[in-house]
């Protein structure tokens, strides 16, 4: 896996540790086998990135105009 590869550890310690982290409520886990994913619960207060607006051009900046199609001429 990418985090045994990155924290340079066998696979088996890092799905051990997951185990441990499942156990103490700290990851959810979905699917089965190679299929698992971890992920951590979500933080009460804090809004995924998501849900963010996107960002609103700044005053000075022009809006861009997109040109029509060849077809639509």
């Amino acid at each position: 896996s990418a985090l045994a590869l990155a924290l340079d550890v066998s696979q088996r310690s890092v799905q051990r540790a997951l185990d441990c982290l499942s156990a103490a409520g700290k990851v959810q886990s979905g699917g089965h086998g190679r299929a698992r994913r971890w992920m951590s619960p979500a933080v009460p207060g804090w809004t995924t990135v998501l849900l963010l607006p996107a960002p609103l051009p700044s005053a000075g900046q022009r809006q861009r105009r997109t040109r029509p199609s060849p077809q639509s001429r």
